[in-house]
C-alpha cells in the first residue's frame, strides 16, 4: 500500500529534523618547527639571506549576478530548479500552511517551519511535473485541514511504482 502524499510529506520533513547535526573536528595546532641539529661554529658556513617575495595581488571579484527572476527555475543550488506553476506553489502553500497550523508538538511545528519553503518547492514540482488537475489544486486549496486533503490526494493519479 502507499503511503498517502501528507504522510510522505510529513515524513520527508520530519527526517530532516531526525539528522544530528555535530560541529566540524578541531584542527590539530600547527607543527612546531624541528630546529636544526647543533653544529660546530668553526665549521658552520654562512647561509644567504632568503629575498623577500612580494606578495601576490589578489584577482579581483566578479560581480555578483542579481537573484534569479521567479518562476525563472533557475536557484540558488548547484543545479537549476525545475520550473513550476503559480497554480502549484500557491497550492503548495496553503498546504504547508495547514500542516503547520495543525501540529501540535512544538518541536514538529518548528521543523516543520523551519523546512515550509522545502516542502512548498518540492510539492509544487511534483504538483507540476505530474500535472496536476484544476479541480485537484481547487480542493487542496479549499481544504482546511489534513483529513480533508487526504481525500484531494486521492484524486491525484500517481503513477504505477
Amino acid at each position: 500500500m502507499r503511503p498517502s502524499l501528507l504522510s510522505a510529506l510529513i515524513a520527508a520533513s520530519a527526517g530532516f529534523a531526525g539528522c544530528e547535526h555535530e560541529p566540524p573536528p578541531k584542527k590539530a595546532p600547527p607543527a612546531q618547527p624541528t630546529p636544526p641539529p647543533a653544529q660546530d661554529p668553526t665549521q658552520a658556513t654562512p647561509t644567504p639571506t632568503p629575498t623577500p617575495t612580494p606578495p601576490t595581488p589578489m584577482p579581483a571579484r566578479p560581480p555578483t549576478p542579481p537573484p534569479p527572476a521567479a518562476g525563472s527555475g533557475a536557484g540558488s543550488g548547484s543545479a537549476a530548479q525545475p520550473a513550476v506553476s503559480q497554480a502549484c506553489v500557491d497550492m503548495a502553500a496553503h498546504l504547508a500552511t495547514v500542516l503547520i497550523d495543525e501540529a501540535t508538538d512544538p518541536t514538529q511545528r518548528a521543523t516543520l517551519e523551519q523546512e515550509k519553503t522545502k516542502i512548498i518547492r518540492r510539492t509544487a514540482e511534483v504538483c507540476t511535473r505530474d500535472g496536476w488537475k484544476p479541480e485537484v489544486l481547487a480542493c487542496f486549496s479549499k481544504a482546511t485541514t489534513s483529513t480533508e486533503m487526504e481525500v484531494c490526494a486521492k484524486a491525484i493519479s500517481l503513477p504505477a511504482e
